[in-house]
């Protein structure tokens, strides 16, 4: 017996003519993944991946490294044997050695109905074998404790009892790239996930106000741009100096507005680097109503400053919602360090909740927007990610 893992996609399979594409991807993220050196083989395998194990896997780092991997709805490790029912029966009893049980059910598929037995043979003689192996332990096909699944193809068969759940979604790679604003707190990173999740590679721009704060904050959005970008190969962290926007618009705006034209600034930079970088779209964390800047009407105003779209995958997520998310993508522990946000930076007293378009504009021009805009583009930095 050969040690192999079945990873199952979802809706890949529905791509039509775009199909062969995907899987492609899903095999290139697969084998660039931490546990790539694990892998002998990575390949299409009727409606299925198929990966081949070297004989001395990590099984940790194995499940860990595919489970961050998008595309990937759940996969299963497998011993391949030939297609005998005595054959996978013995492989049956073997696995149920390594696991703790009282109830188990036994799944077979065949992907080819050709075959001499039909499914439901496969599962009564391998369950047959086992309960009489086993007289202590029950049948269960409704809520097993273990569950021995059998999947023949052609002359070979797999056979394995432990599924794992994948993080679903497409791979990353077969959607545009996108230019996340990282804050460095908890949303900004859970939106970039999730575009990921829906296949885009995504690079960062972070603004802080170095050096009249610490750099801690900068050192946070590169660790959390590392840890987002563990989904994918590599990507670029843009950092932008948001200091003397600000002054200028402590001086000479209305502070009601200022977090709005903070944000208008942001924006409008972001805008710029994306087309210098033939990016389309960029991704915030906002979440509806969560802040004061986060209004409908708040939102519509400052979404007025740039032309390019904004795509915001945690609009009608609740605070928990995104939280939950952040710790299962590793990401919130890095979160909830302190660092200074250069958005709570010259914060007002009182910021507005319903703001207009041509407000904002009026704005703009009190503390020449253009100008301050112009000068924080001419001095962008940029890290690569690893």
């Amino acid at each position: 017996m050969s040690h192999h893992i079945l990873a199952y996609y979802g809706e890949i399979a529905l791509k039509g003519r775009n199909r062969d594409r995907f899987e492609k991807k899903l095999i290139v993220n697969i084998k660039a993944s931490r546990a790539g050196d694990s892998f002998f083989d990575v390949r299409r395998f009727s409606g299925r991946i198929l990966i081949e194990l070297k004989d001395d896997y990590d099984r940790e780092v194995v499940v860990d490294a595919l489970q961050k991997v998008y595309g990937i709805v759940y996969f299963m490790f497998m011993k391949k044997v030939s297609a005998e029912l005595d054959v996978m029966r013995d492989a049956a009893i073997e696995l149920s050695g390594t696991v703790d049980f009282e109830t188990f059910a036994v799944r077979a598929r065949r992907q080819n109905k050709l075959y001499k037995h039909s499914s439901s043979e496969i599962q009564q003689f391998v369950g047959g074998a086992l309960d009489t192996y086993y007289s202590d332990k029950k049948v269960d096909l409704t809520n097993p404790d273990v569950t021995f699944f059998i999947t023949v193809v052609e002359k070979q068969a797999f056979v394995g009892c432990e599924r794992v759940e994948g993080a679903g979604g497409l791979p990353v790679g077969v959607s545009g790239r996108v230019l996340v604003l990282l804050s460095g707190g908890i949303d900004s990173p859970v939106a970039a996930s999730l575009m990921q999740k829906r296949g885009c590679p995504v690079d960062f721009i972070h603004f802080h106000n170095a050096p009249y704060t610490s750099e801690a904050s900068i050192e946070k959005a590169r660790e959390l741009a590392k840890i987002i970008s563990h989904r994918q190969k590599g990507g670029r962290l843009f950092l932008v100096s948001l200091t003397d926007i600000q002054k200028a618009i402590v001086k000479s705006c209305d502070q009601k507005y200022r977090v709005l034209l903070y944000r208008r600034a942001m924006l409008r930079i972001a805008q710029e680097i994306a087309r210098r970088e033939n990016i389309q779209l960029l991704v915030t964390g906002d979440s509806l109503a969560q802040v004061a800047s986060q209004t409908v009407e708040n939102l519509a105003a400052v979404d007025a400053a740039i032309e390019m779209s904004i795509m915001r995958p945690l609009i009608g997520m609740d605070k928990q919602e995104v939280i939950d998310i952040a710790r299962h993508i590793g990401t919130y522990e890095e979160s909830v360090l302190p660092h200074d946000d250069c958005c709570s930076y010259f914060m007002p007293h009182q910021p507005a909740t319903r703001s207009f378009k041509e407000d904002l504009e009026k704005q703009d021009q009190l503390y020449d927007a253009d100008h301050f805009i112009s000068s924080a583009l001419d001095n962008v930095t940029y890290k690569m990610i690893e």
